[in-house]
């Protein structure tokens, strides 16, 4: 469900959240399919790998602790996963009772059904609530059954009990189950019965192996490097690859506006923003991955990729972002028509918690936190629920000055001028850092804020970039790093360099902190200039900058310490012997497109070779393989790509208050409610909003042919919405 801020209703539902597809769990409690768990631990479900089973078995005899990402979890995994699925003959019977010495310290381990073998008949549903039912079938067993099982009471008996093992939670039957079926699994094998109808491949990941329900993948989360999304520019689609299986998924999620880039994603990994500009949208992806803790660990389910109900439709989406469980959404207004005209549509952000991204619509509180006249700005989430926001500026689409406000649009703080020519923002550990023009410009720093929780303010610094005609337009960070790392240069020369700002040392070091890529990389030193062709950082604390040249070369550098000499990686290894320094360029057959994660970066050639990407493997520094595009996405369709990364974010005590307020109430759902205002003036917009909807309803009812006067009214509202000289606005 998309919300049109432009549409009349606009003052009164700025968002729309539906319940995205939910995660099917696996039948018993655990980490999910057997068959995706064991990908992840990077072997395969084999009844004939006898050796393999019994060496994972004798090393857990050395175990005291069996937490998620240790041996000893992964062999217990192993040995479970065998012992649930293979055939009591094709195993120890070492392991066949040894196996639950283990389960107290390791869990309940994965799922996985027992292979069907087809001269067996189907067993009986099992009687998960029917404890009697299983204790009769034990004793049974143990009164008739200890030296032959061929009668019809011993096999009804076994059955019901093999039923009860492998089909029920083991805290729903009695705690003999698990000795009786062991007692009896060579006197009785001849009564072995089926718990599922056709046999199966128990390394499949994507689908349970007994309902046929899609499952989750579970994977430790120090082991999950997340997904790659890539959207489909020709058919408004996106692929999902899953890194950690190495697969893409069977899942294409369909319905994104056409156009649409990927530039974040929200800070705990699980949604991607697509953005629009063309089509005046901001949409959101469900990753599928969701970040969760279990008594081992913390672990990362990842179910379908789908399009969260969650979109937002305004003029000119800009910028997105995800703190402190907050996701502002900032909407730039029209850029290139006057101030005073009635076409004119202002600048525009939204804040909703970031857990509501999930919530049905009426548990959602949006917030209108600020409108103005249109600018290429932003607005983010600081301390104790609070914001940061840009001020346009008469005659020029970038902001100079800067507000904090609270979630009612009040002002508490101005940073009139603190940073001219606005461009580029990032948060890192106890520190916001933005770029700013040079000192040409009327600027010539950084400017960087840091929260107060004690005096509810916010400190101001500005550090000085070391050249006159340089700034930073794009700056890099992650919330767990002491410093940023923003591109150097200007629009005439290029952005052909990076500076680190790191806001406890006060100053950029000309010396230390600042790093010019090599001359020899672009093919002309003296004029022109020399722009990167694609740079970034890597996600998590390695914190690995990557800069693409037009030598065709990746180079990876320390960005903690310049003086390193950085990694190369060729991407272009096919053609290099005929590349000469004359034919270096960003663009024709060195065409590339570049994503990074935490452990591996993805090169698209587009040109060279379309069908496939280059994966890089940043802990090695090497290219160490293609993967290759499904037959629905040829490289040449690819509009962008990002990969998620599942995170734990922070959050603030004011957050969870939020949330815990919203779960226990759904009065302030989407409607006017939702956002608020301390103006009375704003109010009265919401209101005649309501009024004028219900007015054109009953128009339309009647059968009043006015469109086109009811067309102008809603361009007149509109205006007042958008347009910061009206006097519901004046409060903000």
């Amino acid at each position: 469900m998309q919300v049109a801020l432009s549409s009349i209703f606009a003052a009164a539902c700025v968002l729309a959240v539906l319940a995205p597809a939910p995660v099917t769990a696996s039948h018993e409690p655990g980490h999910g399919p057997c068959g995706c768990v064991a990908a992840s631990l990077g072997f395969t479900i084999n009844c004939n790998a006898a050796a393999f089973i019994t060496e994972a078995f004798n090393a857990l005899s050395s175990c005291t602790s069996c937490s998620v990402g240790s041996t000893c979890y992964r062999n217990y995994i192993i040995v479970q996963a065998h012992h649930d699925h293979c055939p009591t003959s094709s195993l120890p019977a070492a392991i066949q009772t040894g196996f639950h010495t283990y389960e107290a310290m390791c869990g309940d381990g994965c799922y996985i059904a027992r292979q069907f073998v087809a001269s067996l008949p189907v067993c009986p549903a099992p009687a998960c609530t029917s404890p009697a039912t299983v204790t009769s079938a034990v004793q049974t067993l143990n009164a008739s059954c200890t030296v032959s099982c061929a009668s019809a009471a011993c096999a009804t008996a076994y059955r019901t009990l093999r039923a009860a093992h492998d089909g029920c939670d083991e805290d729903d039957v009695p705690s003999s189950v698990e000795t009786a079926i062991h007692d009896f699994d060579n006197v009785c094998a001849a009564q072995e019965c089926n718990m599922v109808t056709a046999a199966f491949n128990p390394n499949t990941c994507e689908t349970s192996s007994q309902s046929g329900a899609t499952a989750p993948i579970v994977t430790p989360s120090a082991n999950a490097y997340g997904r790659l999304l890539a959207t489909d520019a020709v058919d408004n689609q996106v692929f999902t690859f899953d890194i950690d299986s190495g697969s893409w998924h069977m899942q294409i999620v369909n319905g994104i506006v056409g156009g649409s880039t990927l530039p974040t994603a929200t800070a705990d990994g699980r949604f991607a923003v697509a953005t629009s500009r063309g089509g005046d949208a901001i949409q959101f992806l469900d990753t599928g991955m969701r970040l969760v803790q279990d008594p081992h660990g913390s672990v990362v389910v990842r179910g379908p990729p789908s399009l969260a109900a969650a979109s937002f439709s305004s003029e000119s989406p800009g910028h997105v972002e995800s703190r402190f469980g907050w996701v502002v959404v900032f909407f730039d207004g029209t850029l290139n028509v006057a101030r005073s005209s009635p076409n004119h549509q202002g600048s525009l952000a939204v804040a909703f918690l970031e857990s509501q991204l999930g919530l049905p619509i009426d548990q959602v509180q949006p917030r209108v936190i600020f409108r103005d006249f249109a600018q290429h700005g932003n607005a983010w989430p600081t301390g104790d629920c609070r914001f940061i926001r840009s001020i346009s500026v008469a005659n020029n689409s970038l902001p100079n000055s800067f507000e904090m406000v609270d979630l009612n649009g009040n002002v508490l703080q101005s940073f009139p001028n603190a940073c001219v020519r606005y461009h580029g923002y990032t948060a890192i550990n106890g520190f916001e850092v933005a770029g700013c023009g040079s000192r040409d410009e009327g600027a010539g720093h950084v400017m960087v804020l840091q929260y107060q929780a004690s005096a509810g303010r916010s400190n101001l610094m500005q550090m000085s970039y070391p050249h006159p005609n340089l700034r930073s337009g794009t700056i890099y960070g992650n919330a767990d790093m002491s410093y940023a790392i923003g591109n150097y240069g200007s629009t005439p020369l290029g952005y052909n360099g990076i500076i680190r700002i790191t806001p406890t040392k006060g100053t950029i070091d000309n010396a230390t902190d600042v790093l010019f890529f090599p001359r020899e990389a672009w093919p002309v030193t003296a004029t022109g200039a020399r722009s990167t062709c694609a740079m970034g950082m890597q996600q998590g604390s390695s914190a690995l900058f990557l800069a693409a040249l037009p030598d065709g070369y990746l180079y990876i550098y320390r960005s903690d310490n310049f003086s390193v000499t950085p990694i190369r990686v060729d991407l272009f290894p096919e053609t290099r012997a005929n590349l000469t320094r004359a034919m270096y360029s960003c663009t024709g057959a060195q065409a590339i497109r570049l994503e990074i994660g935490s452990r591996y970066a993805f090169v698209l050639r587009t040109v060279l070779d379309p069908a496939r990407l280059m994966r890089i493997d940043l802990d090695l520094g090497v290219a160490d393989s293609f993967i290759t595009l499904p037959s629905g996405l040829p490289g040449s369709a690819i509009g962008d790509m990002i990969v998620a990364v599942p995170e734990t974010p922070q959050t603030l005590p004011c957050v969870s208050n939020l949330q815990s307020s919203t779960s226990n109430t759904n009065t302030q759902g989407s409607g006017a409610g939702s956002s608020s205002s301390s103006s009375d003036d704003n109010r009265a917009t919401i209101a005649l909003a309501v009024l004028l909807g219900v007015a054109i309803l009953a128009l339309i009812v009647l059968g009043v042919a006015f469109f086109s006067h009811a067309r102008r009214s809603q361009q007149l509202l509109h205006t007042k919405f958008s347009n910061p000289n009206a006097s519901a606005l004046s409060a903000l």
